[in-house]
């Protein structure tokens, strides 16, 4: 997939394609964005897990927001580098179609992924409760679109950092 990239012109560089992947892979976190009943946006912040070329992210069924993506499939997941120790400044848009997946197989494949990538305290216990939870399905977005931007550099000099510390909130 090409990475469309976010303001080259502006002194943004291109993720490489293996530290989109390390990004993907540390990352606990991200913003996922669908589309309302009227056409407008909406978006919240909820774990996911990177897999096999797909954003995973689990949910109750009955949310509205599964209703509206199930109604139009199209989405966007947007993962950052805060808090992850990969610098600073730098985002990975991806754009795709999502898939809703209720096969209980699927479930409790997933659901122990998205507990270990949380580093969930009692692990089998707590992945044992969320793969009995009923109503539980699985969002799959398989990116078709791939946008990067990479300031890690530009804002390391611009604020004249030695090292890519966190930014202040």
């Amino acid at each position: 997939m090409k990475d469309e990239g976010n303001s080259p012109s502006m002194g943004a560089k291109l993720l490489t394609p293996e530290l989109m992947e390390q990004i993907l892979e540390t990352q606990r976190e991200c913003t996922m964005i669908w589309n309302t009943r009227d056409g407008n946006s909406a978006g919240t912040m909820v774990s996911f897990v990177w897999h096999q070329g797909s954003v995973w992210i689990g949910g109750p069924s009955d949310l509205p927001r599964m209703a509206a993506i199930r109604r139009n499939p199209n989405m966007c997941i947007v993962v950052s580098v805060l808090g992850t120790g990969l610098g600073r400044d730098r985002c990975i848009s991806l754009r795709g179609v999502c898939t809703v997946h209720d096969d209980p197989a699927v479930h409790e494949e997933m659901a122990p992924r998205l507990m270990r990538k949380l580093g969930t305290y009692n692990l089998e216990r707590r992945t044992a409760q969320m793969v009995a939870a009923p109503g539980m399905v699985w969002l799959e977005i398989k990116p078709e679109r791939l946008f990067t931007s990479d300031w890690n550099d530009l804002m390391m000099q611009s604020l004249g950092l030695e090292s890519p510390e966190p930014a202040v909130m």
